[in-house]
C-alpha cells in the first residue's frame, strides 16, 4: 500500500483474475507511537502517510474505472474514532484518519450519481495487534469478535448507511456537538488518560 507501482500491479492482477470486482475495503494501517520532542520521526510519517492515506487513494483511483463500469460497487475506508479526537501520542495516525474522512466524505459527493456507494468504517479502539500484541488482549478495548458482529448488523439492518459507528465509537464521533469548551475537556481526558497508561 505504500508503493504506488505495486498498487498499480496489484489493481490490474485483480481485475484480471476477478472479473466481477465490485468492491474494496481500505483497512491498511500503521499506528506507531511518536515522540515528537525527542525524535526526528520522518520515516513514521512517510511510512504512516503511504499506507494509511495516499494508499486508499492511489488504490482507489486505480479501481475506479472497473467499479465504475460495475451495476453496483462499493468502496469502504477504513477511518478510526481518532479521526474526530486525535490520540496525541499517535499524530500521524491521527491526522492520517482525518485526512482519509475528508477524503471519504468528497469521493461519495463526487460519485453520488454513480453506481457505487462509499462507506466509511470509524472503529473505536480495538483489541488488535494494530499498536502491538498488548493491545489484543487489552480490557479497554472492544472485543474484536463484538465490533465484527456490531458492524456486520449494521450493514445488514441499514443498506443506505454511509458512516458504520458501533455505539462504542460515539462518544468520539460526537465529542465536538457540545462545543468547543466540550470537546477540550474530551481531548485532554482521553490523552492525559492514554499518556498516563503508555507511561
Amino acid at each position: 500500500m505504500a508503493d504506488s507501482e505495486s498498487i498499480q500491479t496489484l489493481a490490474k492482477k485483480v481485475i484480471s483474475q476477478f472479473p466481477n470486482l465490485n468492491g474494496v475495503i481500505h483497512n491498511a494501517g500503521i499506528m506507531k507511537y511518536e515522540t515528537i520532542q525527542k525524535e526526528a520521526n520522518v520515516t513514521i510519517q512517510t511510512e504512516t502517510v503511504s499506507t494509511n492515506l495516499l494508499g486508499p487513494m492511489r488504490l482507489t483511483d486505480a479501481l475506479l474505472p472497473h467499479l465504475l463500469a460495475q451495476k453496483s460497487a462499493t468502496i469502504m475506508t477504513v477511518t478510526s474514532g481518532l479521526a474526530y479526537l486525535p490520540l496525541a501520542l499517535t499524530p500521524t495516525y491521527s491526522a492520517t484518519k482525518v485526512g482519509l474522512h475528508s477524503y471519504t466524505e468528497s469521493l461519495r459527493y463526487q460519485l453520488q450519481n454513480t453506481s457505487i456507494d462509499v462507506i466509511e468504517l470509524a472503529p473505536p479502539y480495538v483489541q488488535t495487534e494494530l499498536t502491538g500484541a498488548a493491545q489484543a488482549t487489552d480490557s479497554n478495548a472492544m472485543p474484536l469478535q463484538d465490533f465484527i458482529s456490531d458492524v456486520m448488523q449494521i450493514l445488514n439492518t441499514q443498506p443506505d448507511v454511509t458512516e458504520v459507528l458501533v455505539d462504542r465509537v460515539l462518544p468520539l464521533r460526537n465529542c465536538a456537538v457540545g462545543g468547543q469548551e466540550k470537546y477540550q475537556a474530551i481531548f485532554k481526558q482521553l490523552n492525559d488518560y492514554m499518556s498516563a497508561a503508555r507511561g
